[in-house]
């Protein structure tokens, strides 16, 4: 995917943008606030899938410093992009974050480029100044922490909507709700452990590296993967376990 002409064709393509595949742009940027945020926990999701793959199929190659950081500010511009008006809703949004991040890795790899002529681009999506200060501001607003608890969750752990939706139980729609108004009072304590053991991983893996390790099955766990035992309801025995395993490396 970082080398070929055209990422669509890497089998690993759909997978690791599908949040971002799904993302309807006019009610982003149409002022919905609750669909800005569900947009940013798609990019973070995607972000975090693709740095992920880097990481896997290139482990000796070294990533500037705040990598994550840097692509996840590049969703206040990833609509208005050059591939957006290529692709609209359907590619756009995927392909503007991959080419983003084989930018950042100028060094080693070559620019993405269109494999179809600006002739052939889809209409782009037409707003107004004061409606895009608004999308900025709100972009902001969820960059800087203020996004839903399930935003979070989806982005620290790579799920999509139906992924989301199995971690607690329920279904796909759901869980879209909850991207949009928030995990309900119900289910808030369990949420609250998942993002304290999301945030307890990201604060030891390397960036990128904690969807594939929450999704590995481990002996540790009786071959269950992190996110087998949440699904389980077992989420404070796993919180429990990561802490010790940290405490355990630092004394050792």
């Amino acid at each position: 995917m970082l080398v070929s002409q055209d990422p669509r064709e890497d089998e690993s393509y759909r997978a690791i943008t599908r949040s971002l595949i799904e993302v309807d742009l006019d009610q982003v940027l149409g002022g919905d606030e609750r669909a800005v945020t569900a947009y940013v926990g798609a990019w973070f999701a995607a972000r975090s899938r693709l740095l992920d793959h880097v990481a896997h199929e290139c482990p000796g190659l070294e990533l500037p410093p705040l990598t994550a950081e840097t692509l996840d500010w590049e969703a206040m511009q990833a609509p208005f992009s050059f591939w957006v008006h290529l692709y609209r809703d359907r590619d756009g949004l995927a392909l503007d974050l991959i080419a983003r991040l084989r930018s950042i890795l100028g060094h080693s790899l070559s620019p993405l480029r269109a494999t179809q002529s600006p002739e052939e681009a889809e209409a782009g999506i037409a707003v107004d100044a004061q409606s895009a200060r608004r999308f900025y501001r709100q972009v902001v607003s969820a960059l800087q922490g203020q996004e839903s608890m399930a935003a979070r969750i989806a982005e620290s752990f790579g799920l999509n909507k139906a992924e989301l939706g199995r971690l607690f139980g329920v279904s796909r729609q759901a869980a879209s709700d909850w991207l949009q108004d928030d995990i309900p009072s119900d289910r808030r304590a369990k949420a609250s452990v998942v993002v304290s053991i999301a945030d307890l991983l990201a604060h030891r893996l390397k960036p990128g590296r904690l969807p594939g390790v929450a999704r590995r099955p481990a002996a540790v766990y009786g071959g269950l993967s992190m996110l087998d035992l949440i699904t389980a309801d077992r989420h404070e025995e796993l919180l429990a376990s990561v802490r010790a395993s940290f405490d355990f490396a630092q004394i050792a």
